[in-house]
């Protein structure tokens, strides 16, 4: 309200408002009706023939738009009320500004005195009616209120405070939203990395799993290993054992021809064993008579 009324007095101050009849030009009541207006209500919440008749003989539409408050000694008008005189034949009207006080009413008004242009004046709260408040539709509801509230946001500031305020939470509320969004980004990164490290540490299972079965086969292999030289030294023992008891004049070599001879006489598989045993030992024997 505060930055509309300023916006409305930077407007026209100086000026001459005429809004009702060429007939009765720059009355008190055309500024009045400007400043409906700009309220955006309709004419008619206040149009009267008299000014003073807007607070005493108040419509129903003027109640639909309008809160009455009649003047005492403690009120102090808010910004944006509509102060009503009476005196004289019609009384006068005009749009309260900030600033006043218990003794001293400052307002925005025309033709005072008569024939005057807009401007604002100081007054006094003598002859004063009454107010008429606007009622303005809050964009604020009680909800955004309390939010407000809530994040220190003094609803008696001026509009465009409070508009940067707001602003600030808007930002502040991005920043956070880009904030969620990266680390939403980064903890499916963490859980790709922590699906990796778990891939990892089976394959490294795996991994230790077949080295210990490759350690238990070189194990295995090392044994067979030590079993064959065991074997290999036991046979090698047994053959030098047997070399050892061989003694070259108690070997009795039986040539080719010789095998041959006996072959042509008998074939050898028919001789038993007998007769080959005399046949060796008449060799042997006619070898060493």
């Amino acid at each position: 309200m505060r930055d509309q009324l300023n916006q409305f007095v930077e407007n026209v101050q100086g000026q001459f408002i005429e809004v009702s009849s060429k007939s009765a030009i720059y009355q008190c009541m055309d500024l009045a009706y400007l400043w409906v207006f700009c309220l955006g209500f309709p004419k008619s919440t206040i149009q009267h023939t008299y000014a003073y008749e807007v607070f005493t003989k108040p419509t129903e539409t003027t109640k639909e738009y309008f809160d009455l408050i009649s003047n005492t000694p403690d009120f102090v008008p808010q910004d944006g009320d509509i102060a009503v005189w009476k005196g004289g034949e019609a009384g006068h009207i005009a749009i309260c500004l900030s600033g006043s006080t218990k003794t001293k009413l400052l307002v925005f008004e025309q033709n005072n005195p008569l024939g005057s242009n807009a401007r604002i004046s100081e007054r006094t709260y003598t002859n004063v009616l009454g107010f008429l408040r606007p009622k303005i539709k809050s964009a604020n509801p009680d909800w955004l209120k309390q939010m407000y509230l809530e994040r220190g946001i003094d609803l008696n500031l001026s509009e465009g405070e409070i508009r940067y305020r707001i602003q600030e939470i808007f930002d502040s509320a991005k920043r956070t939203e880009e904030l969620k969004k990266q680390v939403g980004q980064l903890s499916t990164r963490l859980e790709e990395a922590e699906g990796e490290v778990k891939r990892l540490e089976t394959a490294s299972a795996n991994d230790i799993k077949q080295i210990k079965q490759l350690n238990t086969d070189v194990e295995d292999l090392r044994r067979q290993v030590v079993n064959r030289d065991t074997q290999i030294t036991s046979l090698q023992t047994q053959l030098n054992d047997l070399q050892s008891q061989i003694s070259p004049d108690k070997v009795v070599v039986l040539t080719r021809e010789e095998y041959a001879r006996l072959s042509a006489t008998k074939t050898l598989d028919k001789f038993t064993g007998f007769e080959l045993f005399k046949e060796i030992l008449r060799r042997w024997t006619s070898r060493n008579g």
